[in-house]
């Protein structure tokens, strides 16, 4: 146990005495299973049938990002699930008492899981021929968006992470449903309906806090997530239903000087991330438009009147 999730990795690179150390070795191996034995000096062996742990903290973003330019990149940091909890929205101002039949729901389904054990010859837990298609789907996209290019390597690291990550999510989806429903998880397909929850939490939950976290590590203002950003800048601060390449060449300086193909890739990447839902190629006097999610400007009014205030300043100023 430590204070802080900083504390853990500092102790990982100093385990010993070398850059990484074996202790990030065993902490990189433990995110596969499988077997693992400790070999120690005057100590004999200790063999770990399936060495694996799960690791949960809290630190301060500035401490993160001084660890990150410290560290090897060897892949450590890609296979946490990092999110920033520090733009919450505000707390309601009256107290809600607990509601007992859900506190019941939840401990009920933690001890069912927690009781869950394998069949006699093992439980192989098999996915819907609808839930396969969605495997695949979810397989593309991640392949789209680490193909574009321009993104952050570190960025790009994790997301390549993401293919493994959508199973082990799916699973602990499928086995809490079958806890709630009574069920053993290898008695029955996982449904299209718990893939889809998995797909959306990753997609529009844990995907634009990856965007922002890895995006303020890289700070790179002509790479595609850079430029993706600026682009989401104008929406907001302009209102844009639809935006034109001409719009862009004007008032975004890091489209008109980047490349054809950082363009390319930054409009994929708003695309997946569902600020523009769909195309217009050709049907603005020969100019490419694409066509703004209305939901942007609902979820980020608030950042969308901070953004329009700072561009007046620089007007102004």
């Amino acid at each position: 146990y430590s204070d802080e999730l900083v504390v853990w990795c500092s102790a990982l690179r100093g385990y010993s005495k070398g850059d990484g150390g074996r202790g990030r070795g065993m902490a990189l191996q433990a995110y596969e299973g499988g077997s693992y034995t400790f070999d120690r000096i005057g100590r004999g062996s200790t063999h770990v049938p399936n060495w694996s742990y799960s690791v949960i903290g809290t630190t301060q973003p500035e401490k993160l990002s001084e660890l990150v330019a410290k560290q090897a990149d060897d892949g450590l940091l890609q296979r946490f699930m990092i999110v920033d909890i520090t733009t919450r929205p505000p707390l309601p101002d009256h107290d809600r008492p607990a509601d007992p039949r859900i506190e019941r729901q939840y401990e009920e389904t933690i001890r069912n899981v927690w009781n869950t054990k394998p069949g006699e010859s093992g439980t192989i837990v098999t996915l819907s021929p609808e839930a396969q298609a969605d495997m695949r789907a979810f397989s593309d996209f991640v392949n789209r968006t680490v193909a574009g290019g321009g993104l952050p390597s570190m960025l790009i690291g994790h997301l390549s992470k993401w293919e493994g990550l959508w199973p082990r999510l799916v699973l602990v989806y499928h086995c809490c449903g079958c806890a709630l429903a009574g069920k053993h998880p290898g008695t029955t397909p996982v449904s299209a309906r718990t893939t889809g929850r998995v797909t959306r939490f990753m997609k529009e939950f844990l995907l634009p806090q990856s965007l922002r976290f890895y995006g303020g590590l890289a700070g790179a203002g002509d790479s595609v997530y850079g430029i993706a950003q600026k682009v989401a800048s104008m929406i907001l601060s302009e209102r844009s239903a639809r935006v034109t390449s001409r719009e862009l060449h004007r008032s975004v300086n890091a489209w008109r000087v980047t490349s054809e193909q950082n363009r390319r890739g930054a409009i994929q990447l708003l695309k997946e991330c569902g600020w523009i839902i769909a195309s217009e190629s050709g049907r603005m006097g020969g100019q490419s438009a694409w066509i703004v999610a209305p939901q942007v400007h609902v979820m980020f009014a608030e950042r969308a009147q901070q953004e329009r205030k700072r561009r007046a300043e620089a007007r102004d100023g």
